[in-house]
């Protein structure tokens, strides 16, 4: 609440609120708050709760700051202590319009090292989730080759095994048995030392 205002007026949290009862006259209610902004311009819609004889705007002027309202046809710069404001009136409202200024032109902190963090940021987060998913599919690839061997080792030793019985017991041709017998260890040999390759991969 500014200086000046009507006892009757409070602020409570964000609400300013007028009691009664009106004494007869003019009831004089001035208050302030403050909009942040982080680009060059800002946008301030207020609905009035009661009638307005008469729309004033004072704004202090900073660099090329520009005040546009469809409310406020009449403004222009004044200097006053060293300071330049826009200075601005416009016609009666009505209780439940809406008041509506814009000022652009604000002094702020340039876009670009923000945007350009944001696009460094989602490229990064971008690569990390391409890499996983890369990764992903080269463990399922490497896994399924892995699985292959075991399931070729396992029925190939199988085999040499069942090899072996039918020697003992005398039921394979001793030439058969040999060359049958270099074959599956030539292939177990080959089959683990792919296994190894991978597990040092």
């Amino acid at each position: 609440m500014l200086d000046g205002s009507s006892k009757q007026a409070a602020l409570v949290s964000s609400r300013v609120t007028v009691n009664g009862p009106f004494a007869p006259g003019a009831t004089v209610v001035q208050f302030a708050y403050s909009v942040p902004f982080g680009d060059g311009a800002v946008t301030i819609a207020q609905k009035l709760p009661v009638a307005l004889n008469q729309v004033s705007v004072m704004a202090q002027k900073v660099g090329d700051m520009r005040l546009d309202s469809p409310q406020i046809q009449d403004h222009r710069d004044m200097a006053a202590d060293g300071q330049t404001y826009i200075v601005g009136q416009g016609p009666a409202l009505q209780a439940g319009d809406t008041l509506t200024l814009t000022f652009s032109g604000l002094p702020h902190q340039p876009l670009w090292p923000r945007n350009l963090a944001l696009v460094a940021a989602v490229g990064i987060l971008a690569a990390g989730v391409w890499a996983t998913a890369f990764s992903g599919r080269e463990t399922a690839a490497a896994d399924a080759h892995r699985k292959k061997l075991q399931a070729r080792r396992d029925r190939l030793f199988t085999e040499l095994t069942a090899l072996e019985e039918q020697h003992r017991q005398g039921t394979v041709d001793r030439e058969r048995y040999g060359a049958r017998r270099r074959e599956l260890v030539v292939s177990l040999e080959r089959v683990y030392a792919e296994i190894d390759a991978d597990a040092a991969a």
